[in-house]
C-alpha cells in the first residue's frame, strides 16, 4: 500500500473515529437553567465529551478548554516532529523509489544519480523507508489517540475529590511479630 493511499486512510478514520462519538448536546453538554426557559452552558466544570470533541478537532484544544496550558508545548512538539519526520522520511523514500526505477528500467538515456549504490542497495533503501514511513503513521495516530484520551481523562478527573480526609499510609509493621513488612492504612472520613 503506497503512503498516499495510508493517508487517505488514517484521515478517513480519523474522520470515522470523529462522527462516532456521540454527543447529545441537550442533554451532556448544556445544564438547564431554572430560572429561565433556555439552555445555559456550564463553564464551570469541563464536560468530558466536549474536551475529547475538541482534542479531536484540534489537538490540543481539549487541554486548552480543561484549562491545562502546561499541556500545549507537549502536544504540538509531539504534532511537529510526527510532521516533520514523516515529510523527511517520505521525501527520501520518493528518492530511493525513484532511483530503484531509474535503475532498473534498463534504459540507456535514463540518467542515474545513485551510482554509489548497487540495485539490492536502492531496494534496501527504498524497503526502509517505506517501513519507516509506516511506523511514523503508526505512531503518530497513536499519539493522536492518546491526545483525545489525555483531554477526555482529565476532565473526568477535573472534580476528584483529593482532599486530606482521603489518604493512604504506609507503616512499617511485623508479620508474626519476626518478619518485617510494609503495611498500607487508608482513611476515609
Amino acid at each position: 500500500m503506497h503512503a498516499s493511499k495510508k493517508i487517505k486512510l488514517f484521515c478517513l478514520l480519523c474522520s470515522i473515529s470523529f462522527f462516532a462519538i456521540n454527543c447529545n448536546a441537550q442533554d451532556s453538554l448544556a445544564k438547564k437553567d431554572s430560572t429561565n426557559n433556555y439552555y445555559a452552558f456550564n463553564t464551570k466544570t469541563p464536560v468530558p465529551k466536549r474536551a475529547a470533541m475538541y482534542s479531536a478537532l484540534l489537538p490540543g484544544l481539549g487541554q486548552a478548554y480543561n484549562k491545562q496550558f502546561w499541556k500545549l508545548p507537549i502536544v504540538y512538539a509531539g504534532v511537529g516532529i510526527s510532521a516533520y519526520l514523516f515529510t523527511t522520511t517520505y521525501n527520501d523514500y520518493q528518492i530511493h523509489r525513484q532511483a530503484f526505477i531509474a535503475r532498473s528500467d534498463n534504459n540507456p538515456n535514463t540518467l542515474d544519480t545513485f551510482t554509489t549504490y548497487s540495485l539490492t542497495d536502492l531496494r534496501n533503501l527504498e524497503r526502509n523507508n517505506r517501513q519507516t514511513l509506516d511506523k511514523i503513521v503508526v505512531y503518530s495516530a497513536a499519539y493522536y489517540g492518546l491526545n483525545i484520551v489525555d483531554a477526555l481523562v482529565s476532565a473526568h478527573l477535573k472534580n476528584f475529590d483529593v482532599s486530606k480526609t482521603i489518604s493512604m499510609h504506609l507503616m512499617p509493621t511485623l508479620i508474626d511479630d519476626k518478619i518485617a513488612g510494609i503495611a498500607i492504612k487508608f482513611n476515609w472520613k
